[in-house]
C-alpha cells in the first residue's frame, strides 16, 4: 500500500516538475529556454533514480521535502523572476524644449532586464503641448501596449538688442522709435516682424512704446515688447535725450570762429575753439576728432600735428 502510494506520488512530483521546467522554458523564450528544457530531460530521470534507491530506506518524506524546498527556491531567486517584475517604467512626465526636429520617445523610459520597445513615432519639438506616443513593450511571452506622455515648453524669451542704451538726438534730426532697435530676435523662431501702432504684441511680433512725444526735447523711455510664436514675452528699454537744435550760425559767427584759429594759441584755447565750431554747425563733435581732442589735452600731441591731423579726418 505504501509502495504503491509512494509510486503514484512520485509520478505526479514527475509530471508537475516537468510542466513547471516547460513554463520556465516559455518565459525564457531562445535559447535560454533550451537550456531549461535540456535541464529537465536530465534532472527528472537523476532524481527518479534518486527516490528508487533511498525509498527502502524510508528516507522518501526528506527527499521531498527537500524538493519542495529547492522549487521553491528556483521559483524565487531566478533570474527568470525577472519576468513578474514591471517591463519599462516612465518616473515622470519629461519636460522637453521647444526648438527644431525630433526626441527619441525611449530615451527617457527605464527598460528592465531583456525588455525591447517600439514606438509609433517620436516626440515634435517644433509644437509646444503634451504629446502623445504609442510604445509596445516585449519580455520573451510578455508584451504590453502602453501611451507615454510627454510635454514640450517654450521657456526661451525673445532677445530684444539696442545699438545704445542711451541715445542723444536733436529734435529736428531724422529719427523716430525704431531707429536705436538693432534686433528683435527668438532663439528658435528667429526675427521677429514689428507691429505698428500696438501696445501689446501678438505671437512672432513686436511693439514700440515711447513714454512720451519723442519730437518734443526732453528724455524718454522707449519700451520694446517682443512675444515669440508661443506668446512668450520679453522686455527691454533705452533712452532717447532730444535736445533743441542748435542754432545756425550766421557767416560773421563762422568768419570769427575760424579766423580765431590759430596753431599758436594755448591747448585749452584750441580745443574750446574746435568744440565752438561744432557748435555753431549743429553738430557733435565727432569720436574720431574727440580722441584727437583727447590726445591735445594729455600732451601726446602738440597743436600743429592736432590742427594736421584734423584737416586729414575733415577731408
Amino acid at each position: 500500500m505504501n509502495q504503491g502510494f509512494t509510486s503514484t506520488f512520485l509520478y505526479v512530483l514527475r509530471i508537475a516538475l516537468s510542466i513547471i521546467c516547460v513554463w520556465f522554458a516559455i518565459q525564457a523564450g531562445f535559447p535560454l529556454g533550451i537550456l531549461y528544457a535540456i535541464a529537465a530531460v536530465l534532472c527528472l530521470p537523476v532524481l527518479q533514480h534518486v527516490f528508487d534507491r533511498h525509498l527502502k530506506q524510508k528516507m522518501i518524506l526528506p527527499l521531498l521535502t527537500a524538493c519542495i524546498v529547492l522549487c521553491a527556491a528556483f521559483l524565487q531567486y531566478m533570474p527568470l523572476n525577472g519576468y513578474k517584475g514591471p517591463l519599462f517604467e516612465q518616473k515622470q512626465i519629461p519636460a522637453l524644449e521647444y526648438g527644431t526636429g525630433t526626441a527619441d520617445p525611449l530615451k527617457y523610459v527605464v527598460l528592465y532586464s531583456d525588455t525591447k520597445a517600439e514606438c509609433d513615432g517620436m516626440v515634435d519639438l517644433s509644437k509646444t503641448g503634451v504629446q502623445k506616443i504609442g510604445c509596445r513593450f516585449e519580455r520573451g511571452w510578455r508584451k504590453e501596449d502602453a501611451e507615454l506622455i510627454y510635454e514640450v515648453n517654450d521657456t526661451k524669451a525673445p532677445e530684444i538688442t539696442f545699438f545704445e542704451d542711451t541715445v542723444v538726438l536733436y529734435e529736428h534730426s531724422d529719427y523716430n522709435a525704431l531707429s536705436n532697435i538693432l534686433s528683435v530676435n527668438d532663439p528658435v523662431d528667429g526675427a521677429l516682424e514689428y507691429l505698428a501702432d500696438k501696445e501689446t504684441p501678438t505671437p512672432g511680433t513686436y511693439t514700440v512704446h515711447a513714454s512720451g512725444d519723442i519730437t518734443v526735447p526732453g528724455i524718454y523711455t522707449i519700451t520694446v515688447t517682443a512675444a515669440d510664436r508661443n506668446g512668450v514675452t520679453a522686455h527691454n528699454t533705452c533712452t532717447y535725450e532730444i535736445r533743441e537744435d542748435a542754432p545756425i550760425p550766421s557767416e560773421e559767427q563762422k568768419e570769427e570762429a575760424f579766423e580765431g584759429l590759430d596753431p599758436n594759441m594755448g591747448t585749452e584755447e584750441l580745443i574750446r575753439y574746435i568744440k565752438l565750431l561744432y557748435l555753431l554747425q549743429g553738430e557733435e563733435v565727432p569720436a574720431e576728432v574727440s580722441a584727437l581732442l583727447d590726445k591735445l589735452a594729455a600732451g601726446d600731441i602738440d597743436s600743429i600735428d592736432f590742427l594736421e591731423l584734423l584737416i586729414r579726418l575733415t577731408q
